[in-house]
């Protein structure tokens, strides 16, 4: 059998056609989902099964999930929340350990200005500026968490306090400069740098119980 230059065999043709026919038919993509006519669409598998619908319950908890997750994000960018939130922990705390919270708070406010992860040049950080050798005596992992941070820090001067005999003087100064200097000078430390902080230690504490007695003093007139 020829064919002419331009001709095609019949059969050629018919073979052909019927092969294309059947690759065509079972290489041809359906697509998995497709709207159907109804009052309200939804989508659904070609087996009329459902692929995904929206109900009224999942719509609630997208919604809270969603204001969950802006609530977390303003309390971490919120400066006022964070220090109501240290100032809690910092209150339980040195309630906890016996320390004064007078104290403990001028601590706080002189090393951090009550900024949750403040860091210093020498390598302090957090509300209470733990050095990251003293941190891990304390078992302190994250020093820029509120709560572990005011944790080590009041636990820390816990001890100094015990060393020191309750000496406040003392405790700021070894808080500042470290436990060894000042437990062999005693008072006896004459470092300018030390002496302006247990100075400025001394001024917030005594600013600090001012407020309190007369935080104490409303209360009480509110009362009677």
């Amino acid at each position: 059998m020829t064919c002419g230059r331009y001709a095609i065999c019949k059969d050629a043709y018919d073979a052909y056609s019927h092969n294309f026919h059947i690759i065509k038919k079972s290489t041809t993509m359906k697509p998995r989902c497709t709207f159907t006519r109804q009052p309200v669409p939804k989508l659904e598998d070609v087996d009329g099964t459902p692929c995904l619908r929206l109900s009224l319950k999942w719509a609630v908890l997208l919604l809270v999930l969603t204001l969950a997750v802006r609530s977390w994000a303003t309390t971490e960018n919120d400066p006022s929340q964070s220090k109501r939130e240290a100032e809690y922990y910092v209150a339980v705390y040195a309630r906890h350990y016996q320390v004064p919270l007078e104290f403990v708070r001028a601590i706080v406010s002189q090393e951090s200005g009550w900024q949750r992860c403040a860091v210093s040049r020498k390598g302090a950080a957090g509300l209470m500026q733990l050095m990251p050798g003293t941190a891990a005596r304390l078992n302190v992992r994250n020093r820029c968490d509120i709560s572990q941070n005011v944790s080590g820090g009041v636990r820390y001067l816990a001890w100094l306090m015990n060393k020191f005999h309750g000496d406040l003087r003392l405790v700021a100064a070894a808080y500042y400069a470290g436990e060894g200097p000042i437990g062999r000078r005693g008072l006896g430390y004459s470092n300018p740098n030390v002496v302006a902080y247990v100075a400025s230690v001394r001024e917030r504490y005594e600013r600090e119980k001012h407020l309190q007695e007369v935080n104490s003093q409303s209360i009480y007139r509110r009362s009677r």
